[in-house]
C-alpha cells in the first residue's frame, strides 16, 4: 500500500532501503521479488492471513516478469528507481563484461591465419585512440577490452548465476538454462562495443548495450531507464579509464 500510494516521500524511502539493502549496501535478490509481488497483491504461502508478509520468501506462482517493468514503470514503482539503478547498472557491467569477452576469444579465433592445415598465431589488431587521464593515447584492443571489460572473478561469477537474476530479467536479458546469457554480440562488433564503451559518453554506452539485448516482446528496464543505466555504467567505467 505503501509503495501504491506514498509516491517518493522520504518515509518510503528509508523504509524500502531498511527493508532491501544489506550491510554492504545491496539490494537483496529475494526481498526485492517479494517486495514487488506484494505490492501487486501476491504474497507467499508461508505469510498468514492477518496482513504479514515473508519478505524473505517469493511467491511459487507471482507476477511475470512484464507486469514487474509495467509496475515499476508505473508511479507506485518509481519510488524503488533510486535503489534499483545501481545494482541493475552493475548487472548490466557483469553481463557486459562476459559478453564483450567471449567474443573478443571468437574474434581471435576468426583471425587466425590456416595454412596447410595449421593455426597461426593472429596478427595484431591496430590500437584504438582514447583520452585517458594522462592525455590521448593509442591503446591496444587487448589492453583496453582487459582494463574496461576485466574478467569476472568467482564471487561475481556465482552472483550473475544466482542473485542476479532478478535483474537480468528487469534488464530484458534473457538466460539459456545451456549457453548462458543470451546476448547479441558477434565477434565483429566487439571492437565495435569496446570504442563506445571508452567514451564513456551516456548515449553511446546506452547504444551499445541496448544492441546488445535481445528485445523480446513488451517493454524493459533497459529501453525504459536506459539513460539512468548509462550514468551508472559511465561511472564504472571512468573508475577503470584512470587506471589507463
Amino acid at each position: 500500500k505503501l509503495l501504491q500510494s506514498a509516491g517518493g516521500s522520504s518515509r518510503l524511502s528509508l523504509a524500502l532501503r531498511e527493508l532491501l539493502l544489506d550491510g554492504e549496501g545491496r539490494v537483496q535478490a529475494v526481498r526485492l521479488s517479494a517486495v514487488l509481488q506484494a505490492a501487486m497483491g501476491i504474497a507467499a504461502d508461508t505469510s498468514s492471513q492477518d496482513g504479514f508478509i515473508d519478505f524473505d520468501a517469493v511467491p511459487k506462482d507471482g507476477a511475470s516478469t512484464q507486469e514487474l517493468v509495467d509496475f515499476l514503470m508505473s508511479p507506485g514503482g518509481q519510488s524503488l528507481k533510486p535503489l534499483l539503478i545501481r545494482e541493475l547498472g552493475q548487472t548490466m557491467d557483469l553481463a557486459m563484461r562476459t559478453a564483450t569477452r567471449q567474443a573478443y576469444i571468437e574474434l581471435q579465433s576468426q583471425l587466425r591465419p590456416r595454412i596447410m592445415g595449421m593455426m597461426l598465431p593472429a596478427p595484431p589488431m591496430p590500437p584504438i585512440p582514447l583520452v585517458t587521464g594522462r592525455g590521448p593515447r593509442l591503446v591496444s584492443p587487448e589492453e583496453l577490452l582487459d582494463a574496461l571489460q576485466p574478467k569476472l572473478n568467482t564471487e561475481e561469477e556465482i552472483y550473475l548465476e544466482s542473485s542476479a537474476q532478478i535483474f537480468l530479467a528487469l534488464l530484458g536479458i534473457r538466460v539459456d538454462p545451456r549457453k548462458g546469457l543470451d546476448l547479441n554480440l558477434s565477434p565483429q562488433r566487439v571492437i565495435q562495443i569496446l570504442t563506445s564503451l571508452a567514451t564513456q559518453r551516456d548515449e553511446e554506452l546506452q547504444k551499445a548495450f541496448s544492441q546488445m539485448v535481445q528485445q523480446s516482446r513488451g517493454r524493459s528496464l533497459i529501453s525504459e531507464w536506459g539513460q539512468d543505466l548509462a550514468g551508472s555504467m559511465r561511472d564504472l567505467l571512468l573508475q577503470r579509464v584512470t587506471k589507463l
